[in-house]
């Protein structure tokens, strides 16, 4: 007989994220929402740029 063992890990922490403008207002912002419905206690510390290769 199949068993079936589900467990549940918890994220938690800090997520930093370097990306260009477009990016992040094209791809990763909408995004955000379904990401913090899934991920409630992740905290995301976004940085943009429109310098490439420029990071803070």
């Amino acid at each position: 007989m199949p068993v079936s063992i589900h467990c549940a890990v918890s994220r938690v922490g800090q997520l930093r994220i370097d990306v260009g403008g477009s990016t992040a207002r094209d791809v990763l912002i909408p995004l955000l929402p379904d990401f913090f419905a899934r991920y409630p206690d992740i905290t995301l510390d976004l940085g943009v740029s429109e310098s490439p290769g420029q990071s803070y």
